[in-house]
């Protein structure tokens, strides 16, 4: 996703110098606001939706879009998305506005007439509950985007406002004034961390989102797939903020390198491998065929991908409801036989993440490209969790095809531990064999394990009626 913002630079300069002293706020245990706003609301789960080739505005059906699973409706389409607002009021699925463009010589970083539209939409349409601010903006950019998400925050408190990163991988220039050649960087350089410091000091933002989409035509996988998501884990958690992700959807042999579209374990492998991560809010991008070939065809109809979606959107909503409750603590990869790390990961070793009890893990599944990822977490009350992801997966692979089967080794001290059925909701005590714990796990899919010191932090639905 990526908007061009046509203004000048000097405006850009101005904003900037006058946010520049803007610095997160320390909030200690205290929880920010955008953790609790993710936890007011349930689990954020969206996909973009807008106008292109011969989709328009009133061929939406919101029925089948909130049948795919999803909890928030996301148009992207910022100058008027009526037709669409009008039909996603038939669902009533809560929504977020697109705010672009901005205004850079502006105070409030917004232009008039998108004040007077915000104003307009959300006097029509009830359920707003957050507003995406730009896309993918520059470093020279966000001066403006500080002073519109501010406007934003204290027009309408009860809504989140985010704003997209870029990913990582791209020249410097992307990230500093969107010049490629990087003629205009600074003398010391410019670099991905800087430009998400930059980001979380002059914005002060409620959460921290980027893209990324890492499925290439060819069978490949981007190798910024896990060190973008480690990246964005240590600046959020430094900030006190959550963080949220775009998810593949979409193909085209327009761009170059051109995107596949995703398998099933491909884009559960993408889904699942970001919730292990600690993320707590993820979008699809896109819903219609915005720029290739998505979710659903041009005549409305649903591709394969849209029955992947919904059962892992199925998934996310149960797992979800702890998942936002918990606080991520340590990522580690476990690589099968002969695989070596991926760049940005760190290999499994005892007492990882704090957690002590976990003595061994293997994998039994012989073949290639067998790995695995193991995410720590805790919850208010210090309970400890742990979220294990198969991550095999391919273009031609579905979960099924993609399954292995692992075995957890805990100490003495450990005889029963729970897990959190992503297709029921219900919580499972499992006994241990020997301390040991054998199953099998479809590819890209991602199972919740707690030990057994009590329940799991809130699984019953709880959005915020405002």
């Amino acid at each position: 996703m990526s908007k061009s913002f046509k203004n000048q630079k000097f405006c850009w300069v101005l904003q900037v110098a006058i946010c520049f002293s803007a610095t997160v706020v320390a909030q200690g245990a205290q929880l920010s606001r955008g953790t609790q706003w993710v936890r007011s609301y349930d689990f954020t789960i969206m996909a973009a939706v807008g106008e292109s080739g011969t989709y328009s505005q009133n061929m939406f059906n919101s029925a089948v879009y909130r049948d795919m699973g999803t909890s928030t409706f996301l148009p992207w389409v910022h100058s008027s998305p009526y037709e669409l607002l009008e039909r996603n009021a038939q669902v009533a699925l809560p929504w977020h506005q697109l705010v672009v463009p901005l205004d850079p010589c502006s105070p409030d970083g917004v232009t008039e007439k998108t004040k007077a539209l915000t104003t307009t939409l959300l006097g029509k349409f009830s359920n707003n509950t957050g507003f995406a601010i730009a896309d993918e903006p520059t470093r020279m950019q966000m001066g403006t985007i500080a002073a519109a998400q501010n406007w934003y925050r204290q027009k309408y408190p009860n809504s989140l406002v985010y704003t997209n990163l870029n990913p990582e991988g791209q020249p410097d220039g992307r990230y500093y004034d969107g010049r490629y050649d990087g003629t205009t960087l600074p003398s010391g350089g410019y670099n991905y961390s800087q430009y998400l410091d930059d980001y979380i000091r002059i914005v002060n933002p409620d959460i921290l989102m980027y893209d990324l989409y890492p499925f290439g035509a060819d069978g490949s996988t981007s190798k910024n797939f896990f060190s973008n998501r480690a990246i964005i884990r240590e600046k959020a958690l430094k900030a006190n903020i959550p963080y949220w992700a775009w998810i593949q959807s979409w193909s085209s042999e327009s761009f170059s390198p051109a995107p596949r579209t995703p398998s099933g374990s491909d884009i559960r492998m993408d889904v699942f491998s970001h919730l292990t991560y600690g993320f707590t809010g993820i979008s699809y991008f896109t819903y219609n065929n915005l720029i290739g070939a998505a979710i659903i065809n041009d005549d409305n109809t649903e591709r394969p991908l849209y029955g992947e979606v919904k059962n892992i959107n199925a998934m996310l909503k149960n797992l979800g409801k702890t998942l936002k409750y918990l606080k991520s603590t340590d990522v580690r990869y476990i690589p099968g036989a002969g695989n070596s790390l991926p760049t940005g990961t760190i290999q499994w070793a005892t007492g990882a993440g704090g957690d002590t009890h976990i003595t061994n893990i293997s994998i039994n599944s012989t073949g290639t490209e067998n790995n695995a990822l193991i995410g720590f977490f805790t919850d208010d009350a210090g309970q400890q969790y742990f979220m294990f992801t198969n991550l095999k997966h391919g273009a031609s692979l579905t979960p099924g095809a993609a399954s292995l089967q692992f075995t957890i080794t805990f100490d003495s001290t450990i005889n029963a531990i729970q897990r959190l059925n992503s297709l029921t909701g219900a919580t499972e005590v499992l006994t241990l064999t020997n301390h040991a714990y054998t199953w099998d796990i479809a590819g890209g899919t991602g199972d919740l394990f707690k030990y057994n010191t009590g329940a799991f932090v809130p699984v019953q639905a709880d959005a915020m009626k405002r």
